[in-house]
């Protein structure tokens, strides 16, 4: 499924990787695909509470074409 937009996080800094968030647009529906669960431990809802994430992609920023 081709990209049709990427929405970086304004605050991203390529050097620290901080805020290393982005959203993406794809140009048709994803099917057959799985669900991703969100949390449901109402614990790490408190402010200030530490978690782990995982994610996927490459550590460098990449251009759309």
């Amino acid at each position: 499924i081709e990209v049709a937009q990427l929405i970086v996080h304004p605050g991203f800094d390529e050097l620290t990787f901080d805020n290393d968030i982005a959203l993406l647009q794809l140009a048709a529906p994803a099917r057959g695909l799985a669900a991703v669960e969100l949390i449901s431990d109402t614990a790490l809802q408190t402010a200030g509470t530490t978690a782990r994430t995982m994610g996927w992609g490459i550590p460098q920023v990449a251009q759309l074409q």
